[in-house]
């Protein structure tokens, strides 16, 4: 054989079918390469290395397995196939129903070269995320080290759905329970509360404390109220009231020079006269002048003290001067007095020469007509807040 001419045929037909499975099997073997000016179509080709100006694929792609694949330029209108492999694929927009990773350690974008996802569902066992922006979002369990509000006004849950929280410390601007709040320990600098309070169940599971703002009431349910400061002690059991300290009273004082109404409407339990005008005066079964409803209720203790430089009548009864009192109680819608008191029906005088009508203590003494009331003593009394 001439293996050095050049033979020249219109074409040539091998009839053999022979697979070729290596370079060394086949119906035709060549040693060397293969020109070839125009169309090449076969089943399958093999090879090592291929290189193409360009590439056409009019039908569907079964398979494609390359271990690297490079072009300069290149334009794919559609791409289906069932399974691709590649080290490194650069495209703008890829089309897929399912993209699934060889192992679970697979990435999606790089520490350095990160990427934008946008999902209707996103589902993953385990993801970092430096920032997440949402609308609508179902997580079973995250875990976080910080969880930053959008704005001042946003708020975990809503009216409609609500969460449970368990939480080591919460601070909070302000707080709204409309049910249950349960708390071992509660510290804070204020405690406002709108409405009622319950606190305390003592060991009889009796409420300690209760309030009722409708009837702006408090209720102290206890055996043993104890009330203290530095100096004083206020103790409430049940054997009695018991005060440690000193007593001070809240008190009224009335001048009789200016005071010209017939009754005395007690407000205060300690009453003082002054002045030195005689005068014929009521205890009032009111508490408030203006105020019809306003009626001493029974039980009510009043002590009336006459610092006046001359004596008072208080209730048809004569109080003397000189820091003499009468104390009087409110029983049975009626004021009783509860000192020995001299009525002044038996000591009536009349004064004349335009001075002025009083009834005088005259026990012992005799009372001259032109005398006036008399005075116990030349002592000025005075008193103060």
């Amino acid at each position: 054989m001439n293996h050095n001419q050049d033979v020249a045929y219109n074409s040539i037909k091998i009839i053999s079918n022979i697979e070729s499975y290596d370079k060394k099997s086949g119906s035709i073997v060549i040693n060397g390469g293969i020109g070839c000016k125009k169309t090449i179509n076969c089943e399958t080709i093999c090879a090592k290395d291929a290189f193409f100006n360009d590439v056409t694929i009019s039908g569907a792609i079964n398979n494609i397995s390359f271990d690297n694949f490079s072009a300069e330029t290149g334009t794919i209108n559609n791409l289906n196939n069932q399974n691709i492999n590649s080290n490194e694929i650069d495209a703008v927009t890829i089309k897929y129903d399912n993209l699934i990773p060889n192992s679970e350690d697979n990435n999606i974008g790089s520490e350095d070269e990160k990427v934008n996802i946008i999902s209707n569902n996103l589902s993953a066992d385990n993801a970092i995320i430096k920032s997440l922006i949402v609308e609508d979002i179902t997580i079973d369990s995250f875990y976080f080290d910080e969880l930053i509000p959008k704005h001042y006004n946003s708020q975990v849950g809503n009216e409609e759905y609500r969460i449970n929280l368990f939480s080591n410390k919460i601070n909070s601007n302000f707080g709204k329970f409309k049910e249950d709040l349960y708390s071992k320990i509660i510290n804070g600098e204020k405690l406002n509360i709108h409405n009622d309070i319950s606190l305390t169940n003592d060991y009889k599971n009796k409420k300690i404390l209760t309030t009722n703002s409708e009837q702006s009431r408090i209720d102290i349910n206890a055996e043993v109220i104890n009330i203290c400061n530095t100096h004083n002690n206020l103790k409430i059991t049940d054997d009695g009231i018991k005060l440690s300290g000193l007593t001070i009273l809240d008190h009224t004082i009335l001048d009789m020079n200016k005071y010209s109404k017939k009754y005395i409407y007690p407000k205060e339990s300690l009453i003082f006269l002054t002045g030195s005008r005689c005068h014929d005066i009521v205890l009032s079964t009111q508490s408030n002048e203006f105020d019809v409803q306003s009626v001493v209720r029974n039980g009510t203790y009043v002590k009336i003290v006459n610092l006046c430089k001359i004596n008072v009548i208080i209730n048809e009864f004569i109080l003397n001067n000189n820091g003499n009192y009468y104390e009087f109680i409110f029983i049975q819608d009626k004021w009783i007095c509860l000192n020995k008191g001299k009525s002044k029906s038996n000591n009536i005088i009349t004064i004349v020469e335009e001075k002025p009508t009083c009834v005088c203590d005259t026990e012992d003494e005799t009372i001259e007509e032109s005398s006036y009331c008399q005075i116990d003593s030349d002592e000025q009394f005075s008193i103060g807040d």
